[in-house]
């Protein structure tokens, strides 16, 4: 017998090709926030993202629309999960990636997202 591995979903989490397909064709009621500093964020930023590093979420609420989902990332997902507490307590619709993203410093708007 063969045994397979399929990693489950944690509650608030978002599928990662689920995500991918946003990136690729954006919905209306969708929003990507992306939770790294700013520092990261100058370094590279997926195309539709929106920055606000999630030492500064709690004071910028006011700046996320409550009537979309807001699908968060970071770069390893640790930082997006505690970003996804905050704002699944504030009342929003709320989704966060668990997987690395990088970007590519030498070719602006070259990115990956791997499990």
């Amino acid at each position: 017998s063969k045994i397979t591995y399929v990693r489950k979903l944690a509650p608030g989490e978002v599928d990662l090709v689920a995500f991918k397909a946003q990136l690729d064709k954006p919905a209306a009621d969708v929003i990507v926030l992306d939770v790294r500093n700013a520092s990261e964020a100058k370094e590279g930023a997926l195309p539709i993202s929106i920055n606000v590093p999630l030492e500064e979420l709690e004071q910028r609420l006011s700046e996320l629309p409550k009537d979309k989902t807001v699908l968060i990332h970071c770069g390893t997902g640790a930082r997006a999960e505690m970003a996804y507490n905050v704002l699944n307590k504030a009342g929003f619709k709320v989704k966060y990636l668990k997987a690395r993203v990088d970007f590519d410093k030498e070719h602006k708007g070259k990115y990956t997202i791997e499990d």
